[in-house]
């Protein structure tokens, strides 16, 4: 093949590969009330009424396939979290019958056979020893010893939006996240800046 020849062979590659459509994979949520993040949605229940953690655990299953009340699976999302802005401070006083006004149920629980471990139970799978939490993610005073009243876990929002876990009796009724596990993911092609997609994909 000759130098000429050559040169244009890989200036059509160069013109087909540039042509081809840009195409990037999205999360599709329930609706437009899940936030996404990283190939999951979330969700909060909140309104008038708050539920035990059985019942908020129970109603998260069967939304979806896949869906519980919010773990954690990484540091990551363990700071994304922390920094969503899920106002349970801003909304407490909407609620009827919530135990606890600024807090919100999510999946870790420890059981009474081993009250020093921590698990994160993941939708419909198996648990997951907690590795993620450190002392100081815990709210002050928590964990609290082992009783009857402690084997459940929350997440509550301090002052300035800052968020920290404790445990609670699994009958208090306060507000719940869902965590939908990957979800249907649906492939898009991107017609503009990639940030802008992202943007209008957030559930928000």
């Amino acid at each position: 093949m000759t130098n000429s020849k050559r040169t244009v062979l890989i200036l059509l590659i160069l013109q087909t590969l540039s042509s081809a459509p840009n195409c990037v994979e999205s999360v599709s949520c329930p609706d437009t009330n899940w936030l996404s993040y990283n190939q999951n949605c979330y969700l909060l229940v909140n309104g008038e009424f708050g539920q035990s953690h059985s019942a908020a655990t129970t109603f998260c299953q069967e939304l979806e396939d896949n869906c519980g009340l919010l773990w954690l699976d990484s540091l990551d999302e363990k700071a994304w979290v922390g920094s969503q802005s899920w106002d349970l401070r801003a909304q407490r006083g909407s609620c009827k019958n919530c135990g606890l006004m600024d807090a919100a149920w999510v999946a870790l629980y420890r059981e009474q056979q081993a009250p020093c471990d921590f698990y994160w139970r993941r939708g419909n799978g198996p648990p997951v020893k907690d590795d993620i939490l450190t002392a100081s993610d815990w709210y002050v005073g928590h964990p609290k010893p082992p009783d009857a009243r402690s084997f459940q876990s929350a997440i509550t929002e301090l002052e300035n939006q800052r968020f920290r876990y404790r445990n609670n009796g699994g009958n208090e009724t306060i507000w719940f996240i869902c965590k939908l596990s990957d979800p249907i993911t649906t492939t898009e092609e991107a017609t503009s800046d990639p940030t802008t997609l992202e943007t209008d994909h957030t559930g928000t």
